[in-house]
């Protein structure tokens, strides 16, 4: 019995060294889901806001990268990325519907991946 207890501390041990920079990486990427976000003339809760997630892989282009305040359209380019296996330029995200750009949670020169929640919009 003491024999199982000390490999299932071991064990726990070696998982929880493995996963660590996983569990870093995700608290560094969804940090801002917490804290209010400043839109236009009042305060948004991320609850109000959209997420926008990212439909390519890539490493975000500074050109055309949308900045909070600026109001979009339904269907325009907000993120633009190269894509790694190719090196073309592709649309990573776009507005689902029109709104004001509440935050910008990527930033040039970043890889960001398929599934990444890049902007936070809130609708009009």
């Amino acid at each position: 019995m003491r024999t199982l207890a000390v490999l299932l501390v071991m064990f726990t041990a070696a998982a929880a060294a493995v996963f660590a920079p996983f569990q870093l990486d995700w608290l560094t990427r969804h940090s801002e889901t917490l804290a209010p976000s400043r839109v236009g003339t009042g305060f948004a809760t991320p609850a109000d806001l959209l997420e926008v997630k990212s439909t390519l892989a890539g490493v975000v282009l500074e050109d055309r990268l949308v900045k909070a305040g600026d109001q979009v359209d339904d269907a325009q380019p907000l993120v633009y990325v190269r894509t790694p296996l190719t090196g073309t330029i592709g649309v990573a995200a776009r507005a689902p519907r029109d709104g004001v750009i509440g935050e910008v949670l990527v930033q040039p020169g970043q890889r960001i991946e398929r599934g990444d929640i890049v902007i936070r919009l809130q609708p009009r």
